[in-house]
């Protein structure tokens, strides 16, 4: 079966926009080619199984937050050198903060896919390869502020955001922009500091 070369990042897409409206009991190979506009089997084409489907998922949703975080990371690395400290850390909450709530579509289609995850054993090493490209990312801004373990920052700051997020997205707060970053803020000094020695367990 012949393809344009964007074709499969085009069912993806799709895939994700399917999964975040509906959830993942919406995502079938059919319901994604009528999302996509492609013709009945290239769904297939790509990704025999559902499962094989929902490990691309992975990837390419973290492609996606790839792309944003390291424009996100180049634009703060322009006015690093003329900013303090303080200052740096303000303005990446506030722009990681923006950036996650605009992206809505990644954030829901993320959060179904961990509850997933949590009951399919099988595929939560392909979820945890694509968690870890984002906290390798995370990990150089904790470098930067001295972090003991920046890798151990990393994971501990993601796994609070997520939380927080989830209670955002579910259950709106007017409020939620006039405290979000102070607490963001606050929350990369905590992890910053947080030393190899005081964790138990591995990152997760």
């Amino acid at each position: 079966m012949a393809a344009a070369p964007d074709t499969r990042a085009r069912v993806l897409d799709a895939a994700l926009d399917l999964v975040a409206e509906r959830g993942l009991q919406a995502l079938t190979h059919r319901g994604v080619e009528d999302r996509a506009g492609v013709t009945h089997g290239t769904t297939t084409y790509y990704f025999r199984t559902r499962d094989a489907l929902i490990e691309a998922l992975f990837a390419h949703l973290c492609d996606r937050q790839v792309v944003w975080v390291t424009d996100l990371f180049t634009r703060l690395a322009a006015a690093a050198a003329s900013g303090t400290a303080g200052a740096l850390r303000d303005s990446f909450s506030r722009q990681a903060l923006d950036s996650l709530l605009a992206e809505r579509t990644l954030t829901l289609a993320r959060f179904e896919m961990y509850l997933h995850a949590a009951r399919t054993p099988h595929l939560q090493p392909a979820l945890g390869a694509a968690r870890q490209r984002h906290a390798d990312l995370q990990a150089e801004l904790f470098a930067g502020l001295g972090a003991p373990d920046p890798q151990l920052a990393a994971h501990r700051y993601l796994s609070a955001v997520e939380g927080m997020l989830v209670y955002q997205l579910s259950v709106p707060e007017d409020a939620f922009d006039a405290w979000a970053v102070a607490w963001i803020n606050a929350l990369i000094d905590l992890c910053a500091r947080f030393a190899p020695q005081e964790a138990s367990g591995t990152c997760a």
